[in-house]
């Protein structure tokens, strides 16, 4: 039961810092790189411009009025390349050419009187080389122009490079901007070959999201947009204000289809789009922002394109309180098998997870949020994490399930962050983070914290709760503890058997009512010391203690006195982190001990029967066998007799060792007996044998065939594990004024040899019948001639040293009458 409640508390424990290590950090931001910018950037992104798969830093900026320029710098901050231009850089894109996977880096400029569009590929060679590719110049028509006290800040901005009006001909559509009028604003798009442009439409507004693809599935692609509402012109262009929410629907050509007023005021809509049916048709989502003091909702909405219109599927009333700025691609699988999700902010509820349905999605995440910076796989197990802002200004980074793994304080709390995303290293290697202003750039590595940082954090931050469990596991051990002690005292207190609970000193812990009677004298009991209370059963006690064995016995008086009763006390070691020994006393009966070994005698009699008769069966069989004359198949025949003749040995040792026996011992001279035990074993010339004992006549009370037995089973295994030479001493003494410690036991014979010894770990389970480390023994011989010394009332110790030599010793009765 005790280990049925730790393990429980070790599970609980294991469940509960599982759900714990949700609420911590398991990641950390490791800063691997940082760049500072003697000259204040303008403007950054990180894009690849080659196939390897890793990014690079391209920033733009201006030495004076007159020229402005363009770094392509590697994460190690090394220049690779550096663009000049005489009109001011506002934006920079890259586009991949799906054709032959060309990277380009378009810049976006203008001179305060026409908008520029320059496309630049890289040749990568030793020297490198750059093609330059220039588009169709816009000019500014707005009614701002020429006023020195505007910052003119309009750029062409692209959005595809693919075979948009499908002629066979790549294209580039981009997005028109102008931030405070509202000319040039809306999509042109230019023919990629020759930088013509092929169509433009004009709006009084800025673009916002901009999806092209075939939403119906008739094979033509739609370019779907949606727009800023920032009220900087009450201007109508092809019936679109700038003080409304819209979505338009144009074919490849830039032609109307459908456009839809969402709402009224200042907002903007984001898009997005997916196959979640995996039906071919891709859904539209689209999400409402607004503010201001016109009293609309924010919604978000599922729409699908039938050719002729948008209809509206699904919507769902969000938040007055939803983020302006929202992550352009918030529609994102977390991983390969999971559903599309919505991620979008709250300022006042935090992160806002919506399923495909509008459905909100129950997270533990309830800090507030600024912005979504980025969305993928930083650790490349094919789960993406959520890269955040929070209010606070620090970063945090969020797994599928939209937990916490990694936090960093603001690393630039005096000034704004510019920029930050996840930057590519290579197709094999893990992304980095980067977080730039327009000064310095930090990257940063995702890394997994070590165990130990992970538990001190634990403990840092559940200190109370995980004390609280603590205790209460302590508070219920120790009354379990109390309640099984009360139950199991007033157990023992019923047996008709006295338990003594004792330490190693002999020290009593505990006794139970019977122990009182057994003990004579009551004011000895209060001594607590079994040497006084019991003086008998000091000494074997101790002996079994040194022996380190888990159980024992002994049968013989409890005090001095040989008149007194025989008892049987049977020691008991007890596995835990204190040693505790029990002992049970209960009276020697000859007849409970004699019915007992007659049970098992008569058992081992059947199955010693019943085999042999199988075995006799099987060598007839073989008999019949063995005149085929295939040497391979007779080699085999061998090999199945010896096995069986193996059987047979063993089951007649079994049978032997289970035999009950009453030895009519007889008190005669042993030393003949060893002598003639000694005659009969063959010694190779390896071993030394010395014989030591003193007295011509020493008298034992002995069964003499069977003390040869036994005497032969010690020399046997001592020869056995002396197979490179070694000494063999026997010695033969006789104590007339001692005992042993089993009792009145005179004559002491020792068996020592030079051999391989025993391992300390066998020394307990040499005892048991059929253990054995020698592939051709039967495990029967030491249990055998330790039954047959304490037959004969004798006793039996052996103490080993691997690689030193084993001794064996035995007491035998001696002549009581013999004198010094």
């Amino acid at each position: 039961m005790k280990r049925k409640i730790v393990f429980g508390f070790i599970c609980l424990f294991l469940c509960g810092s599982c759900w714990l290590t949700r609420k911590i950090d398991t990641h950390q931001f490791a800063l691997k790189e940082m760049t500072q910018f003697a000259t204040p950037l303008n403007g950054w992104i990180t894009a690849g411009l080659k196939e390897e798969g890793e990014d690079f830093f391209i920033c733009h900026s201006q030495y004076d009025e007159n020229l402005y320029f363009v770094l392509v710098n590697d994460i190690q901050g090394k220049t690779t390349s550096q663009i000049n231009l005489p009109s001011k850089i506002i934006d920079l894109n890259t586009l991949i050419d799906k054709r032959n996977n060309d990277q380009w880096l378009f810049i976006s400029s203008n001179d305060s009187d026409s908008l520029y569009l320059m496309g630049v590929k890289y040749i990568w060679q030793i020297p490198l080389q750059r093609e330059n590719k220039y588009f169709s110049s816009l000019e500014r028509t707005d009614w701002a122009k020429g006023r020195v006290d505007y910052i003119y800040n309009g750029s062409i901005y692209p959005i595809f490079l693919e075979d948009i009006d499908n002629d066979g001909k790549m294209d580039l559509l981009c997005q028109l901007i102008d931030f405070f009028t509202a000319k040039p604003r809306g999509l042109i798009l230019y023919d990629f070959e020759t930088g013509f442009i092929k169509w433009r439409y004009d709006l009084p507004c800025n673009p916002r999201s901009i999806l092209w693809d075939d939403f119906d599935g008739n094979g033509s692609k739609e370019i779907i947009v949606s727009n800023d509402a920032l009220k900087n012109t009450t201007e109508i262009i092809n019936d679109v204000d700038d003080c409304s929410g819209w979505i338009i629907v144009l074919s490849a050509k830039g032609d109307l289809l459908f456009k839809e007023k969402e709402f009224s005021g200042y907002g903007r809509i984001y898009l997005d789009a997916a196959d979640v049916k995996q039906d071919g048709i891709k859904e539209i989502y689209a999400v409402n922002c607004t503010w201001g003091s016109e009293k609309h909702f924010n919604i978000a909405s599922v729409f699908n394109w039938n050719g002729k219109r948008l209809i509206k599927n699904r919507t769902l009333e969000l938040p007055s309180t939803l983020e302006s700025n929202q992550f352009p691609n918030f529609l994102q699988q977390m991983d390969s098998r999971s559903d599309y999700y919505l991620h979008l902010v709250d300022t006042k509820a935090g992160l806002l997870i919506l399923d495909t349905n509008l459905n909100p999605v129950k997270h533990n995440y309830k800090d507030f949020v600024n912005q979504i910076w980025d969305i993928g796989d930083l650790d490349r197990d094919g789960n993406k994490e959520l890269f955040l802002q929070k209010k606070d200004g620090s970063l945090e980074i969020l797994d599928k399930n939209y937990y916490r793994r990694a936090r960093i304080k603001n690393p630039f709390p005096d000034t704004i962050i510019y920029s930050a995303n996840i930057v590519k290293t290579g197709f094999e290697t893990k992304p980095l983070l980067v977080v730039g202003t327009n000064k310095q750039i930090n990257y940063y590595e995702y890394t997994s914290l070590s165990a130990f940082t992970i538990l001190l954090s634990l403990l840092r931050n559940y200190a109370l709760l995980l004390f609280i469990l603590a205790a209460l596991f302590c508070i219920i051990l120790i009354i379990r503890n109390m309640y099984h002690k009360k139950n199991t005292l007033k157990l023992i207190d019923s047996w008709e058997q006295g338990i003594l609970k004792v330490n190693k000193k002999g020290i009593i812990k505990y006794h139970n009512f019977k122990i009182k009677e057994l003990a004579n004298d009551f004011e000895l009991l209060k001594r607590k010391k079994l040497e006084h209370c019991f003086p008998a059963l000091a000494k074997p006690f101790q002996e079994f203690c040194n022996a380190n064995l888990k159980t024992g016995s002994y049968i013989g008086t409890l005090n001095p006195n040989p008149q007194s009763k025989v008892y049987q006390v049977y020691f008991i070691r007890m596995t835990s982190y204190r040693k505790f020994y029990y002992l049970v006393i209960r009276p020697y009966t000859e007849e409970g001990a004699i019915a007992e070994k007659m049970e098992w005698a008569e058992t081992a009699r059947r199955l010693s029967h019943h085999v042999r008769r199988y075995i006799t069966n099987i060598l007839l069989a073989l008999e019949t066998l063995n005149t085929d004359t295939d040497p391979t198949r007779n080699k085999y025949y061998q090999i199945i007799r010896s096995e069986i003749d193996k059987v047979r040995v063993f089951t007649h040792a079994f049978q032997r060792f289970t035999e009950l026996q009453d030895y009519q011992l007889e008190l005669q001279d042993i030393i003949p007996s060893i002598e003639h035990c000694l005659s009969k074993i063959q010694f190779p010339e390896n071993i030394q044998l010395i014989k030591n004992w003193s007295l011509a006549s020493i008298s034992a009370y002995i069964e003499p065939i069977r003390f040869e037995e036994a005497l032969t089973n010690i020399v046997n295994n001592a020869l056995e594990a002396m197979p490179e030479g070694g000494t063999l001493h026997i010695s033969v003494k006789e104590f007339p004024l001692a005992s042993s410690p089993q009792g009145q036991l005179r004559v002491l014979i020792e068996i020592e040899d030079t051999g391989k010894g025993i391992p300390q770990k066998y020394l307990e389970d040499i005892w048991k019948p059929f253990f054995t480390t020698n592939q051709s023994g039967t495990g029967i011989g030491i249990p055998e001639t330790k039954k047959i010394i304490d037959s004969m009332g004798g006793l039996m110790n052996i103490q080993s040293e691997e690689n030193i030599g084993t001794v064996v010793t035995i007491w035998l009765k001696g002549d009581s009458n013999v004198r010094n």
